[in-house]
């Protein structure tokens, strides 16, 4: 794959696809979400990569939304519970080590619910988050947001809810071009 600067501008269908999200309210920051899945190697090698993006473009804001495979919901059980507690930030460079590095097997409840008290977490509190009505919700949610945003694999991109990156999706020359477009399609 050949970074779009070296073409010139992105090119949709060879850079990226334009999908029929929801439009953003005008008076909101561009958003680039990331949907991945803690086990992904893929998403694993991703992750520095976007964070020092994000860190770089404060205006932006970076959302994460959990993988929606049924296969995949303990982790995404996880991310939801450990947000809403505040500190997946924290422990997302955490659980993919274990998952990738260390090979621990955290799609496993027990084995996970030992990892997170390990790592400090109240655990009472966490399974509290973990089984609660609200945690499922999300992940019907992020079910729903991934079908509407036309997400068929992890790592995803998409810029605005309008911009799905194709391609390297650690070429940030080409995120930066995309978010570009999502400021230049709210000045219309």
């Amino acid at each position: 794959f050949l970074s779009a600067p070296a073409f010139g501008q992105p090119v949709e269908g060879r850079d990226y696809l334009i999908v029929s999200g929801t439009p953003p309210a005008a008076k909101s920051p561009v958003t680039v979400t990331e949907y991945f899945y803690y086990g992904c190697p893929e998403c694993y090698d991703l992750e520095p990569v976007i964070n020092q993006w994000a860190s770089s473009h404060p205006s932006v804001k970076l959302d994460h939304v959990p993988a929606f495979r049924n296969a995949w919901i303990t982790l995404a059980r996880t991310y939801y519970a450990l947000e809403k507690m505040g500190i997946e930030s924290r422990l997302r460079p955490m659980i993919f080590s274990a998952i990738r590095e260390q090979g621990i097997d955290l799609s496993n409840e027990s084995v996970l619910f030992g990892w997170i008290m390990k790592q400090g977490v109240p655990i009472d509190r966490f399974q509290s988050l973990f089984f609660s009505d609200e945690i499922t919700e999300r992940i019907k949610d992020s079910m729903r947001l991934a079908l509407d945003d036309h997400i068929s694999g992890v790592p995803a991109i998409l810029v605005d809810g309008r911009y799905l990156m194709l391609g390297d999706l650690a070429d940030t020359k080409l995120l930066d071009e995309l978010v570009e477009f999502a400021q230049e399609d709210r000045k219309h």
